[in-house]
């Protein structure tokens, strides 16, 4: 999701009657924050402290204290607020009775889940239909670019199109992170209008992210003996061998979906486009499916799960099943 058609989805909580229920779903905490502050707003709550109830799912052993709070009639406000965060981690009995539930009118629930609330299933379909739905969904790599120019413009900034792509290497690439790392960088310029490379050089350090982003290029480039240092490089991080597993077999899909997609005449923007790629990547991304056939790439997958499996099973160490995996790779014809 873009900028532009986030405030779009703000815009229409403010102008809308106040729904019974919001349910929020996706891994962006930055989107899910600004929707409860504007659900909060639109609320018109007053005695916060008392008409405001907060809960994490975690945390619950049963509903009563969250029915007791859908219930409660508000005190001095016209509506009484109760947000359910990380609904994915309720039991199912209560994920039934909060489905079914009758919510007074002078009552509103919100309740949010991560992606993963997408495996509720049954119950993630019956909250989606019944309240308003509000998608949270981290924004795909080709629109993140988009919110660092939002970003900078908020602060009266510009940003060209090298220095976006310079940053977006070097951050984790959350809206968190980026919005955070933009602010340390106005900071450092001051009244100066134009964000350059150099100012982000200077401001924004070689990052856990970066390395990552070195580690899945590295092996997209045939450069085995650079993956193999970036991976040692990850563990000193404190990176997992299975998270590493799973970046690298992202990254195999990509490029059979690539050469897919090339096999059929489509241009570099139209896939760049389906993929949800950056413009400034998809050249990487090309020039890396060049090094590999089809069958070679379904074979690595195959190493990889089996490794992944290894892993799981005991049978092998996480530094040296990360090694054996790229070594075994580097060995197909």
């Amino acid at each position: 999701m873009k900028p532009i058609q986030f405030e779009n989805v703000l815009t229409d909580i403010r102008k809308s009657e106040i729904a019974e229920g919001y349910y929020i779903c996706g891994d962006s905490l930055f989107m899910r924050d600004i929707l409860i502050r504007t659900i909060r707003k639109k609320s018109a709550i007053e005695l916060e402290e008392f008409n405001i109830s907060e809960f994490w799912a975690r945390e619950l052993a049963e509903p009563k204290a969250v029915i007791d709070s859908i219930l409660a009639i508000p005190m001095m406000s016209p509506r009484k607020l109760t947000i359910i965060y990380d609904v994915h981690s309720l039991s199912l009995q209560f994920k039934k009775e909060l489905a079914q539930f009758n919510i007074p009118e002078t009552s509103t629930v919100v309740l949010t889940s991560l992606s993963t609330g997408i495996t509720l299933g049954e119950y993630h379909r019956k909250f989606k239909s019944r309240f308003c739905f509000l998608d949270a969904s981290p924004p795909y790599e080709n629109e993140l670019g988009y919110w660092l120019t939002h970003f900078a413009r908020s602060r009266h900034k510009r940003i060209g199109g090298p220095a976006i792509q310079f940053f977006l290497k070097r951050v984790t690439p959350t809206l968190l992170t980026i919005k955070s790392e933009l602010e340390k960088i106005c900071a450092y310029i001051g009244d100066r209008p134009e964000i350059t490379v150099d100012d982000i050089g200077q401001v924004v350090s070689q990052s856990r992210t970066a390395n990552i982003f070195q580690f899945i290029d590295s092996f997209g480039q045939k450069d085995f003996k650079a993956c193999l240092v970036h991976s040692q490089e990850l563990f000193n991080y404190g990176e997992s061998a299975p998270m590493m597993i799973y970046w690298l077999q992202r990254r195999c899909t990509e490029l059979l979906k690539l050469l897919a997609y090339q096999a059929q005449g489509v241009s570099a923007s139209e896939i760049a486009k389906k993929m949800r790629i950056s413009p400034y990547w998809i050249k990487s991304y090309i020039a890396q499916a060049r090094n590999y056939k089809p069958r070679q790439i379904i074979q690595m997958i195959f190493i990889l799960k089996e490794t992944d499996l290894m892993i799981k099973g005991g049978n092998m160490g996480q530094k040296e099943a990360i090694t054996y995996a790229i070594c075994k790779i580097s060995t197909l014809k």
